[in-house]
C-alpha cells in the first residue's frame, strides 16, 4: 500500500494512528473505526494487513473525505455483506451508534473497535460503553479502543467488557479493554 499522507481538517495523519495499529497484533482482524475523521487507525490497520475496516461516521463532510482518503491510497470499498476481501473497507454513514446496531443485525464481530467521540462529550463515551459491553458486536477475546481526555474517568468494567490498559501521554488517553466473554 502507498505511503501517503492522508488529508483531514487538521493536517496530515498523526503518529496516534501508527502506534496504535503497531500495538495490535498481526494476523487477520475485523477492525471498526468510529468518530475519526480521517480514518487514520483503521487505514494504518489495513496497511499492516487486517482484513477489514469497517468505518462509522455520520458527518456528511467527514464521510467524504474519509472516501476521498480511501480512495487515494487505492483501498478498495467492500459491499457489506463481503468478509473475504483482503484489505477491504467499507463506511457506514450512521451515527455511531445506529452504525453498530446495523454490523450487529448483519451477525458481523469485530475484533477490535476503535472509537475517538469528541473528547467534551462523555455521555457519547458512556454510550458506547455501555452499547458495546452489553452487546454480541465484540468477538471472543475483541478489543475496544477508546481514545479520549485523560480528564475523563471511564469506568474499569462496561458490561462484558473490562479496561486492561490505560495508556496516557499528554492531554490524550488511550483506554484498552478485553471483552471477558467466554469463547
Amino acid at each position: 500500500m502507498p505511503s501517503r499522507h492522508r488529508i483531514g481538517p487538521w493536517g496530515s495523519v498523526c503518529l496516534r494512528a501508527w502506534r496504535l495499529a503497531r500495538a495490535v497484533r498481526s494476523g487477520p482482524r475485523r477492525l471498526f473505526q468510529s468518530a475519526e475523521v480521517r480514518g487514520a487507525v483503521g487505514i494504518e490497520a489495513l496497511s499492516r494487513g487486517a482484513r477489514r475496516a469497517i468505518f462509522i461516521e455520520h458527518f456528511p463532510a467527514a464521510v467524504k473525505l474519509l472516501r476521498a482518503n480511501l480512495g487515494s491510497l487505492g483501498i478498495a470499498t467492500a459491499a457489506p455483506q463481503a468478509e473475504s476481501f483482503a484489505g477491504a473497507a467499507e463506511v457506514i454513514a450512521a451515527d455511531v451508534i445506529a452504525g453498530l446496531e446495523q454490523l450487529a443485525s448483519r451477525g458481523t464481530k469485530a475484533d477490535i473497535v476503535f472509537a475517538d467521540p469528541p473528547y467534551a462529550d462523555a455521555k457519547a463515551y458512556s454510550s458506547l460503553l455501555d452499547w458495546l459491553g452489553d452487546s454480541e458486536l465484540i468477538a471472543a477475546g475483541g478489543r475496544v479502543v477508546l481514545e479520549h481526555s485523560r480528564r475523563l474517568n471511564l469506568p474499569v468494567v462496561a458490561g462484558m467488557l473490562e479496561r486492561m490498559r490505560l495508556i496516557e501521554q499528554g492531554d490524550t488517553a488511550l483506554s484498552f479493554y478485553v471483552s471477558v466473554l467466554a469463547a
